[in-house]
């Protein structure tokens, strides 16, 4: 869940450098190069290889982030509430797997 997470963390602040971005996010997000969500997506794969192995890691990481590549900007041209709404479940999620 944690390489998961990281991958929808890296695919966003990848996604508010795109001219599809929606001005909310790009103004959220300003300050972050894109080498940064690069550097997490390579944390990504190399959580998933570790943990996972190598054919069963890299075959996570090749079905994941092209996931969160297509969850991310449908969540982020949403209205407001549900998109608040949909990442506040992801957080508790998250941190519900914690435990």
């Amino acid at each position: 869940m944690t390489a998961l997470y990281l991958s929808f963390i890296g695919i966003l602040l990848y996604y508010t450098k795109s001219k599809y971005s929606t001005t909310h996010l790009r103004s959220s997000f300003p300050a972050f190069p894109t080498w940064v969500s690069g550097a997490i997506l390579v944390i990504v794969v190399g959580l998933n290889y570790r943990q996972w192995g190598a054919t069963n890691g890299l075959l996570i990481s090749a079905v994941m982030l092209p996931f969160a590549c297509s969850i991310v900007p449908l969540v982020a041209h949403l209205p407001r509430r549900i998109s608040t709404v949909l990442i506040i479940l992801f957080h508790v999620c998250f941190i519900i797997s914690l435990f």
